[in-house]
Protein backbone atom coordinates (compact mmCIF):
# COMPACT_ATOMS: atom_id res chain seq x y z
CA UNK A 1 0.00 0.00 0.00
CA UNK A 2 2.91 2.01 1.12
CA UNK A 3 4.76 1.70 -2.06
CA UNK A 4 1.62 2.69 -4.27
CA UNK A 5 0.94 5.83 -2.03
CA UNK A 6 4.83 6.90 -3.06
CA UNK A 7 4.48 6.08 -6.66
CA UNK A 8 1.41 7.96 -7.40
CA UNK A 9 2.75 11.42 -5.69
CA UNK A 10 6.40 10.43 -7.71
CA UNK A 11 3.69 10.41 -10.65
CA UNK A 12 2.24 13.94 -9.64
CA UNK A 13 5.70 15.63 -9.14
CA UNK A 14 7.05 14.00 -12.38
CA UNK A 15 3.97 15.60 -14.50
CA UNK A 16 4.75 18.78 -12.88
CA UNK A 17 7.97 18.86 -13.09
CA UNK A 18 8.00 17.73 -16.83
CA UNK A 19 5.36 21.01 -17.52
CA UNK A 20 8.18 23.16 -15.97
CA UNK A 21 10.33 22.10 -17.47
CA UNK A 22 8.35 22.18 -20.84
CA UNK A 23 7.79 26.01 -20.43
CA UNK A 24 11.65 26.65 -19.25
CA UNK A 25 12.44 24.94 -23.05
CA UNK A 26 9.70 26.90 -25.01
CA UNK A 27 11.42 29.65 -26.69
CA UNK A 28 10.83 33.37 -25.91
CA UNK A 29 8.92 34.03 -29.29
CA UNK A 30 6.33 30.98 -28.41
CA UNK A 31 6.18 32.13 -25.06
CA UNK A 32 4.96 35.79 -25.89
CA UNK A 33 2.60 34.16 -28.30
CA UNK A 34 0.89 31.73 -25.78
CA UNK A 35 0.66 34.95 -23.56
CA UNK A 36 -1.06 36.90 -26.35
CA UNK A 37 -3.33 34.65 -27.28
CA UNK A 38 -4.36 34.16 -23.56
CA UNK A 39 -4.98 37.80 -23.38
CA UNK A 40 -7.12 37.75 -26.57
CA UNK A 41 -8.82 35.35 -25.61
CA UNK A 42 -10.00 37.16 -21.88
CA UNK A 43 -10.73 40.39 -24.21
CA UNK A 44 -13.02 38.54 -26.27
CA UNK A 45 -14.53 36.45 -23.28
CA UNK A 46 -15.37 40.04 -22.36
CA UNK A 47 -16.07 41.20 -25.42
CA UNK A 48 -18.78 38.84 -25.38
CA UNK A 49 -20.34 39.57 -22.23
CA UNK A 50 -20.67 42.97 -22.21
CA UNK A 51 -21.78 42.72 -25.75
CA UNK A 52 -24.65 40.76 -24.36
CA UNK A 53 -24.94 43.38 -21.72
CA UNK A 54 -25.61 45.95 -24.44
CA UNK A 55 -27.92 44.10 -26.11
CA UNK A 56 -30.53 43.01 -23.07
CA UNK A 57 -30.53 47.03 -23.15
CA UNK A 58 -30.82 47.87 -26.33
CA UNK A 59 -33.91 44.98 -26.31
CA UNK A 60 -35.23 47.13 -23.55
CA UNK A 61 -35.57 50.16 -25.13
CA UNK A 62 -36.61 49.21 -28.49
CA UNK A 63 -39.85 47.60 -26.98
CA UNK A 64 -40.22 50.82 -24.88
CA UNK A 65 -40.23 52.55 -28.11
CA UNK A 66 -42.07 50.13 -29.72
CA UNK A 67 -45.05 50.82 -26.48
CA UNK A 68 -44.69 54.49 -26.61
CA UNK A 69 -45.04 54.37 -30.77
CA UNK A 70 -48.35 52.17 -30.20
CA UNK A 71 -50.13 54.35 -27.53
CA UNK A 72 -49.02 57.37 -29.61
CA UNK A 73 -50.20 55.37 -33.15
CA UNK A 74 -53.15 53.64 -31.78
CA UNK A 75 -56.60 54.41 -31.80
CA UNK A 76 -58.38 55.89 -28.75
CA UNK A 77 -62.09 55.71 -28.87
CA UNK A 78 -64.00 57.50 -26.14
CA UNK A 79 -67.39 59.27 -25.40
CA UNK A 80 -67.63 63.04 -26.83
CA UNK A 81 -71.19 63.92 -26.14
CA UNK A 82 -74.82 62.03 -24.56
CA UNK A 83 -77.84 63.17 -24.76
CA UNK A 84 -81.58 62.12 -24.64
CA UNK A 85 -84.68 63.40 -25.96
CA UNK A 86 -87.71 65.01 -24.44
CA UNK A 87 -89.59 62.17 -21.87
CA UNK A 88 -92.71 62.19 -22.76
CA UNK A 89 -95.56 60.06 -21.28
CA UNK A 90 -96.47 56.59 -22.74
CA UNK A 91 -93.70 56.69 -25.02
CA UNK A 92 -89.95 54.94 -24.19
CA UNK A 93 -86.91 57.33 -23.17
CA UNK A 94 -84.40 57.62 -25.87
CA UNK A 95 -81.30 59.25 -26.75
CA UNK A 96 -77.86 58.51 -27.81
CA UNK A 97 -74.49 58.56 -27.58
CA UNK A 98 -71.25 59.89 -29.54
CA UNK A 99 -68.45 58.38 -29.55
CA UNK A 100 -64.98 59.30 -31.45
CA UNK A 101 -61.66 58.69 -32.03
CA UNK A 102 -58.70 60.69 -30.83
CA UNK A 103 -55.99 58.53 -32.37
CA UNK A 104 -54.24 58.43 -34.78
CA UNK A 105 -55.19 55.36 -36.97
CA UNK A 106 -58.54 53.53 -37.34
CA UNK A 107 -60.76 51.86 -34.89
CA UNK A 108 -61.66 48.66 -36.25
CA UNK A 109 -64.56 45.96 -36.16
CA UNK A 110 -66.53 47.96 -33.09
CA UNK A 111 -69.21 45.90 -30.93
CA UNK A 112 -70.91 47.31 -28.20
CA UNK A 113 -73.42 46.72 -25.23
CA UNK A 114 -75.39 48.52 -23.07
CA UNK A 115 -78.83 48.09 -20.79
CA UNK A 116 -80.98 51.11 -20.09
CA UNK A 117 -83.11 51.46 -16.55
CA UNK A 118 -84.43 54.27 -14.41
CA UNK A 119 -83.58 54.23 -11.22
CA UNK A 120 -83.62 56.67 -7.52
CA UNK A 121 -80.91 59.52 -8.00
CA UNK A 122 -78.37 58.16 -5.46
CA UNK A 123 -78.68 55.10 -7.20
CA UNK A 124 -75.05 53.12 -6.66
CA UNK A 125 -74.15 52.67 -10.84
CA UNK A 126 -70.98 50.10 -9.96
CA UNK A 127 -73.39 48.22 -8.08
CA UNK A 128 -76.00 48.13 -11.64
CA UNK A 129 -72.25 47.42 -13.64
CA UNK A 130 -71.65 44.40 -11.48
CA UNK A 131 -74.83 43.03 -11.05
CA UNK A 132 -75.14 43.17 -15.46
CA UNK A 133 -73.11 40.23 -17.10
CA UNK A 134 -71.16 42.55 -19.96
CA UNK A 135 -70.88 39.25 -22.07
CA UNK A 136 -74.51 39.27 -22.35
CA UNK A 137 -74.25 42.87 -23.57
CA UNK A 138 -72.07 42.07 -26.48
CA UNK A 139 -73.54 42.38 -30.18
CA UNK A 140 -72.74 39.09 -32.37
CA UNK A 141 -71.91 41.93 -35.38
CA UNK A 142 -70.23 44.72 -35.73
CA UNK A 143 -72.15 48.01 -35.05
CA UNK A 144 -69.65 50.12 -36.78
CA UNK A 145 -66.90 48.69 -39.43
CA UNK A 146 -64.50 51.33 -39.04
CA UNK A 147 -64.03 54.79 -37.31
CA UNK A 148 -61.16 56.73 -38.99
CA UNK A 149 -59.18 59.33 -36.96
CA UNK A 150 -61.23 62.32 -35.57
CA UNK A 151 -64.37 60.92 -36.93
CA UNK A 152 -67.33 59.76 -34.61
CA UNK A 153 -69.80 57.07 -34.28
CA UNK A 154 -73.45 57.26 -32.74
CA UNK A 155 -74.95 54.76 -30.68
CA UNK A 156 -78.88 55.19 -29.78
CA UNK A 157 -80.45 54.18 -26.18
CA UNK A 158 -83.86 53.42 -25.59
CA UNK A 159 -85.82 52.13 -22.88
CA UNK A 160 -88.36 49.47 -23.78
CA UNK A 161 -90.77 49.76 -26.19
CA UNK A 162 -92.88 47.34 -24.52
CA UNK A 163 -93.08 49.34 -21.67
CA UNK A 164 -93.32 52.86 -22.37
CA UNK A 165 -92.92 55.74 -19.11
CA UNK A 166 -95.88 56.26 -16.93
CA UNK A 167 -96.61 59.85 -16.27
CA UNK A 168 -95.72 59.23 -12.80
CA UNK A 169 -92.19 57.71 -13.81
CA UNK A 170 -92.26 60.53 -16.08
CA UNK A 171 -93.00 63.01 -13.20
CA UNK A 172 -90.52 61.56 -10.98
CA UNK A 173 -87.79 61.97 -13.74
CA UNK A 174 -88.28 65.67 -14.12
CA UNK A 175 -88.19 66.17 -10.77
CA UNK A 176 -85.09 64.44 -10.19
CA UNK A 177 -86.43 61.81 -7.88
CA UNK A 178 -85.58 59.22 -10.44
CA UNK A 179 -82.80 59.36 -12.95
CA UNK A 180 -82.31 58.06 -16.64
CA UNK A 181 -79.06 55.59 -16.42
CA UNK A 182 -77.39 54.45 -19.68
CA UNK A 183 -74.37 51.85 -19.01
CA UNK A 184 -72.53 49.52 -21.15
CA UNK A 185 -69.17 49.26 -23.39
CA UNK A 186 -67.26 49.38 -27.02
CA UNK A 187 -64.74 47.32 -27.48
CA UNK A 188 -62.64 47.55 -30.74
CA UNK A 189 -59.52 46.77 -32.08
CA UNK A 190 -56.77 49.13 -32.70
CA UNK A 191 -54.03 48.65 -36.50
CA UNK A 192 -51.76 46.47 -34.37
CA UNK A 193 -54.17 43.97 -33.54
CA UNK A 194 -54.83 44.81 -30.05
CA UNK A 195 -58.25 44.29 -28.58
CA UNK A 196 -59.51 47.67 -26.23
CA UNK A 197 -62.52 48.35 -24.42
CA UNK A 198 -63.94 51.68 -23.40
CA UNK A 199 -66.65 51.49 -20.62
CA UNK A 200 -69.51 54.55 -20.20
CA UNK A 201 -72.11 55.91 -18.34
CA UNK A 202 -74.66 58.69 -18.35
CA UNK A 203 -77.05 60.04 -16.21
CA UNK A 204 -79.95 62.39 -17.17
CA UNK A 205 -80.03 65.94 -16.04
CA UNK A 206 -83.71 66.67 -15.19
CA UNK A 207 -85.68 69.09 -16.96
CA UNK A 208 -82.52 69.38 -19.92
CA UNK A 209 -81.60 66.95 -22.64
CA UNK A 210 -78.04 66.58 -21.19
CA UNK A 211 -76.62 63.54 -20.15
CA UNK A 212 -74.13 64.08 -16.55
CA UNK A 213 -71.19 61.26 -17.00
CA UNK A 214 -70.27 59.24 -14.31
CA UNK A 215 -67.44 60.22 -12.44
CA UNK A 216 -66.57 56.56 -12.15
CA UNK A 217 -67.52 54.32 -14.76
CA UNK A 218 -66.28 55.82 -17.81
CA UNK A 219 -62.82 55.35 -18.70
CA UNK A 220 -60.58 53.80 -22.08
CA UNK A 221 -57.84 51.12 -21.73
Amino acid sequence: MTNNFNDTNKTKHSRHRSLKERWNQTSLPNKLLIVFTAVIATANLIYAVFSLWQLSILRGQLAQMQEVSHLEQRAWVGVSNASYDAIEPNKPATGKFIFKNTGKTPATIITQGHTVCIRPADFDVEALAKTKKETTWKTEKPIQKCIAPNASMALNFSTSKEHPLSDEVVKSINSGELRLYVIGHIIYSDIFGFEHQTKFCGIAKPNTTEMNVHHKYNYMD
